[in-house]
């Protein structure tokens, strides 16, 4: 009998993972948490508690069992190279820095209020965005200039539960720069 005995939008065979014939059937790939398979329980339309049901865990490919309580948030910049078992960006003057920004609402709530990204502005000239995506129709708002960088003002338009957004931004050391500082 194929049935959905919690009404979270998963069948049962779905949830419930199993071994058969030398292949895993059930649960899904949690590509947000790592890329481990996860379960879930059929009897619970929403395990832990944080008011996704398992479905919409699922298909943002999280784990039923992490609560999520916050937005995943995810800053890349490139070039960098490695210093005291870190990875750092060491740029002369005049050199490009590219950062990457990702965020992804994994909550239930929505993300109505301005984020920003802080960074030496005395330092880096002011990034240009090379590059703005959203997920399936979500248009991310521009970000704007402030005394201490740069900032998305969500509050015009919110960032939905299970919506993500990328920024591609272009920045550097400014070419007047003379001294240099060490990572800390």
């Amino acid at each position: 009998m194929i049935s959905d005995t919690d009404g979270d939008g998963l069948l049962d065979g779905e949830e419930f993972c199993r071994y058969e014939d030398g292949v895993f059937k059930g649960g899904w790939i949690a590509t947000q948490a790592g890329g481990y398979r996860v379960c879930s329980d059929p009897l619970k339309g929403d395990v832990d508690g944080d008011l996704l049901l398992d479905s919409h865990e699922k298909q943002a490919g999280l784990s039923p069992f992490g609560p999520n309580i916050a937005p995943w948030l995810w800053l890349k910049a490139e070039p960098v190279t490695i210093y005291n078992r870190g990875l750092v960006s060491v740029i002369r003057p005049g050199d490009p820095l590219t950062w990457t920004l990702y965020l992804n609402n994994t909550n239930v709530t929505d993300i109505d209020q301005p984020l920003t990204l802080d960074y030496a502005t005395s330092v880096l000239v002011t990034p240009t965005v090379l590059t703005q995506s959203g997920s399936d129709g979500y248009i991310p708002p521009e970000p704007g200039e402030t005394p201490s960088g740069l900032s998305w003002n969500f509050s015009t338009n919110p960032l939905y539960s299970l919506e993500a957004m990328t920024s591609t931004l272009l920045t550097g050391a400014d070419p007047a720069l003379t001294t240099s500082r060490s990572p800390p």
